[in-house]
């Protein structure tokens, strides 16, 4: 008789995830980027500082964004797709958090730190409850595109990258998730970004992995007898509509391949 497996859906926070340590196989998420949209739900939250603290909270910092993906609600993109000019139009109020002038915490949501380095803090905090609940021969898979402020890129996947192998992780690749459809950008002195990365991180340097399930076909010279290969680390995988409130969720198939 096959067994069906019903999995368990668990609502909590990333940084106190209600599992026992080292009970998770894999780990594969998307978590927000660095200032590019405000979620419904649950974001906001204290990090750091001090848990004794009476805090008092100074000002809080606002900016104005505009949203850097076009998705709209019901699957598909808006008809701003592409339109620069229209998406500014579009711009939301968002909050950069306060800090307490006591302790020095931040009250804030996370993606929306006023500052990258922050945002890379909170992300180590974050992977550190992960690495907690992953068993040692499991892998941790993150998504993570960049942010444009002003005419730069911030480097965000290389600084998450960077701060994660301090932190005593293994960066075992950094895939790449090329977009067959990504969003057209209507920019005159740069290209159209159309790839986002995938880290790949062990806490481990031996760990669980399926080279047999890892191989593709291929009719290239370095196909086996089977007609087959080990799978390539650029995965071609297009956006998938989504009928919920969340605007930017990624592929299923991102999750199935990992």
């Amino acid at each position: 008789m096959q067994r069906i497996h019903i999995p368990t859906l668990i609502c909590a926070d990333a940084r106190r995830i209600p599992l026992a340590d080292a009970t998770v196989q894999c780990v594969v998420t998307s978590p927000p980027y660095w200032q590019l949209r405000q979620y419904d739900g649950e974001q906001y939250g204290v990090w750091g500082g001090s848990s004794d603290c009476n805090h008092q909270w100074g000002e809080e910092k606002k900016i104005k964004q505009s949203p850097q993906r076009d998705h709209a609600r019901g699957g598909g993109f808006a008809k701003t797709r592409g339109n620069e000019a229209a998406r500014k139009g579009m711009a939301f109020e968002a909050s950069q958090g306060r800090f307490c002038t006591a302790c020095g915490a931040w009250n804030g949501s996370y993606g929306f730190e006023p500052t990258v380095g922050l945002y890379v803090s909170h992300t180590v905090e974050i992977m550190r409850e992960i690495r907690r609940v992953l068993r040692d021969d499991g892998l941790l898979f993150w998504n993570i595109s960049d942010t444009l402020r002003g005419k730069g890129l911030s480097a965000v996947p290389q600084r998450i990258a960077i701060a994660a192998i301090d932190d005593g992780w293994i960066l075992r690749d950094n895939i790449i998730w090329a977009k067959p459809n990504p969003m057209p950008e209507s920019v005159k002195d740069r290209l159209t970004r159309s790839y986002e990365p995938v880290l790949m991180l062990a806490k481990n340097p031996h760990y669980c992995w399926d080279a047999e399930a890892c191989r593709e076909a291929a009719t290239s010279k370095d196909a086996g007898a089977d007609g087959k290969r080990n799978m390539r680390n650029v995965w071609t995988i297009a956006t998938q509509p989504f009928r919920g409130a969340h605007f930017a969720p990624f592929p299923e198939e991102i999750a199935r391949r990992c």
